[in-house]
């Protein structure tokens, strides 16, 4: 009977180990869950850190952008400007050239002008003298022609 009683209060304390093992099994399955969730939180806000970082990245990127595009305008302009100026630099030398030209045609006009009125005169007066001596030449022959038929 001793040895039942020992017997029995031996399965008496497997069963208590047995519920403080199923107890401390419990436990721990809990503090594994719990570490998970801890986990899965830490990720989550790391995840949510990186999140931030790449947004103000992306915030700085935008910001660069902007500045590019506004510099790219400048430029822009920039040499729009100079591309005009240029080109009013060049239509100024092209008209510089062209009231040149001009002169140059006017001073030609004007000496080829006065060159011919100083030598209208010049010839009018050689024309009268090829006129007088036609009329000479005219008569001399029609006086030749008349001796001509008064001989004959």
């Amino acid at each position: 009977q001793a040895a039942r009683q020992a017997e029995e209060q031996l399965r008496q304390e497997l069963l208590q180990e047995k519920a403080v093992q199923n107890q401390l099994e419990g436990q721990l399955a809990d503090l594994k869950r719990q570490l998970d969730v801890k986990e899965a939180s830490q990720q989550e806000l790391r995840t949510q850190e990186k999140l931030e970082q790449a947004q103000k990245e992306i915030e700085a990127l935008k910001v660069e952008l902007c500045n590019r595009t506004s510099e790219c305008a400048q430029w822009r302009d920039q040499a729009q400007r100079e591309d005009a100026q240029g080109s009013a630099a060049k239509l100024k030398v092209e008209v510089a050239t062209l009231k040149a030209e001009l002169e140059t045609w006017r001073a030609e006009c004007g000496r080829l002008s006065q060159a011919s009125q100083t030598e209208l005169p010049k010839m009018q007066a050689l024309l009268e003298e090829e006129k007088v001596a036609a009329s000479r030449a005219k008569a001399e022959a029609i006086e030749g022609m008349a001796q001509i038929k008064a001989q004959a």
